[in-house]
């Protein structure tokens, strides 16, 4: 994905029989996904806008989207594991500190000896931190915790630091 747009979520399948379709959202908390607009698709052309025209939260899980003119599940079988971004433009700014989950898959991580470890390929929440995926000669799984694993991230020159031996 290039870094005009952000993923945030994901159309899974059809849901009832008017054409509703389930949201997988990518946002904390998932129901943020909403505050998000306007939705764009990846299709193989590129994003496109997604003209989305009724939102239901059944509770903090269950996101379901009626898109415009998309009136049985037939219809909404065709927008199935479709991504869902926005604009990068749309999302709050952050500060120097912070960094948005897709600004760190693809960098390259080091530890403090300056031995490659690999790049980021996704992280996932696990409750008490977020965890880095790192794929290189080897899988390592590095807690996200500033200051203790986590030694810097520069943004610019894609490099993230931690604090982590190679044999882990």
């Amino acid at each position: 994905m290039n870094n005009h747009y952000i993923t945030i979520g994901k159309l899974c399948s059809p849901h009832g029989l008017q054409g509703w379709i389930k949201i997988a959202s990518h946002t904390s908390p998932l129901t943020n996904i909403v505050d998000y607009k306007p939705w764009l698709i990846k299709t193989a052309n590129g994003w496109h806008p997604l003209d989305v025209d009724d939102i239901h939260i059944d509770d903090a899980s269950h996101i379901l989207a009626h898109i415009k003119n998309v009136n049985d599940p037939e219809s909404a079988k065709l927008y199935t594991n479709k991504t869902i971004g926005v604009s990068r433009s749309a999302l709050p700014s952050l500060t120097n500190h912070e960094f948005y989950w897709a600004d760190l898959i693809g960098m390259t991580v080091i530890n403090e000896s300056s031995e490659l470890l690999g790049t980021v390929d996704h992280l996932m929440e696990t409750g008490s931190n977020d965890v880095l995926v790192v794929v290189g000669k080897k899988r390592h799984l590095i807690p996200f915790i500033r200051n203790r694993v986590i030694s810097h991230i520069d943004a610019e020159k894609k490099i993230i630091t931690v604090n982590w031996d190679t044999e882990f």
